[in-house]
């Protein structure tokens, strides 16, 4: 994996290197990610193509990255918070002028129950992050807060889908969640390149929440065997 990440950094005279992942449940190893993406990017656009992760590229992990020493100047990872890689990624990219990705699959992602993404305590961190990095793409990247909007919207229903997984579902938690991305919906939505599943998901969680609550577990359910 690294001997990837490191010639492709090198061969682009890039100062951010991503690779693809598998996600491991189990025995069953599963490529969410689009296959032969290979790109070469400004600043700019690999932290909109992050914002957008759910169309089939990467997002916002430290572990499927190498970097240059130089991006890390005057950032540090925040303490005592979950989620930790939102918080930072965004700030990597801005200090990055080249970032090449190669959609590859090189890391395996195991998915355990009990693990801070799937244990039983919700984590809400992911949205405020999103919050953070829309804010940032507003003053600094204008261009792409559409992305940025797409990205807080998914983070909300990550969240969501976090309350889904509890064995009591609170739904006065959802809707509270609800009301934030409810602005960014239709804009969403409407989004090029979201089609599919994660257009249906989309359309659910805008117009019939009891039937995606529903749906969410019986989907959790068969992955897990």
């Amino acid at each position: 994996m690294y001997e990837k990440l490191l010639d492709n950094l090198e061969r682009e005279k890039a100062d951010i290197s991503v690779c693809g992942r598998y996600k491991v449940w189990g025995d069953k190893k599963i490529q969410e990610q689009k296959s032969n993406v290979y790109k070469v990017m400004d600043s700019a656009q690999a932290l909109a193509l992050m914002n957008t992760n759910v169309l089939g590229y990467f997002d916002v992990a430290a572990w499927d990255k190498i970097y240059k020493r130089s991006c890390f100047k005057g950032i540090e990872f925040p303490e005592g918070k979950l989620c930790e890689d939102w918080f930072v990624m965004y700030k990597l990219f801005f200090n990055a002028h080249r970032i090449v990705y190669d959609s590859i699959p090189l890391y395996n992602y195991r998915q355990r129950t009990g693990s801070i993404t799937h244990g039983k305590k919700v984590n809400t961190m992911s949205l405020a992050a999103s919050l953070e990095v829309l804010n940032f793409v507003r003053t600094q990247q204008p261009r792409y807060v559409r992305e940025a909007q797409f990205a807080y919207v998914f983070a909300g229903i990550g969240v969501i889908d976090n309350y889904i997984e509890q064995s009591s579902i609170d739904r006065k938690s959802i809707d509270a969640v609800y009301k934030k991305i409810k602005p960014y919906l239709q804009t969403t939505y409407r989004y090029p390149g979201l089609k599919g599943k994660r257009k249906v998901q989309l359309f659910m969680v805008k117009k019939a929440m009891p039937l995606y609550i529903c749906c969410f577990k019986w989907i959790k359910r068969r992955m897990r065997g």
